[in-house]
């Protein structure tokens, strides 16, 4: 059996991502995210085109949905329709384990990997400046709300000037 491809992130958590996680056809993407305690996720974002379904392993999500708190633990699951605003994290005082699916997976696997090779690799400004980029040429995986729109836009302009490149 292959083993697993470990995407790390700079706050201590992780995605594994086995094989059979990533058909070729792309009709889904899944995949196991260890949450260190007391992380946060992306800043409330949603995916424009795909349902993403989360189901608790061990440990305690925190899932804001439109702004309203969600609380899962241990075998609870929960889906979030495209177009629906969210963020994800660990409040909890242990790792979270939670197996996602995205459907259909497009090409999420390739936008996460950079993304969080953004989170290990760089800091402060330098970060958010990849993250704009990123972000922004990704509008088929990723969204936010208008009000984050215009600040995204501008400093992945900057970034740009300034000769950098997305990850990925």
């Amino acid at each position: 059996m292959q083993a697993a491809e470990v995407i790390s992130d700079s706050h201590g958590g992780r995605i594994e991502v086995w094989p059979h996680g990533r058909p070729a056809n792309r009709a889904h993407f899944r995949f196991e995210w260890f949450i260190a305690p007391h992380s946060s996720g992306l800043p409330e974002h949603f995916h424009p085109h795909q349902e993403e379904r989360l189901h608790v392993i061990s440990g305690r999500l925190l899932v804001r949905i439109e702004g309203h708190p969600v609380f899962l633990g241990p075998d609870e699951r929960l889906s979030i329709s495209p177009g629906t605003r969210h963020t994800c994290g660990n409040d909890g005082e242990t790792e979270a384990r939670v197996r996602v699916e995205f459907v259909p997976g497009l090409e999420i696997h390739r936008f996460l990997r950079a993304l969080f090779a953004i989170e290990s690799s760089s800091r402060g400004l330098r970060r958010l400046a990849a993250w704009s980029l990123l972000c922004t040429q990704e509008p088929e995986h990723i969204g936010f709300r208008t009000r984050l729109r215009l600040p995204l836009r501008l400093a992945a302009g900057l970034a740009r000037r300034a000769g950098s490149r997305p990850a990925g």
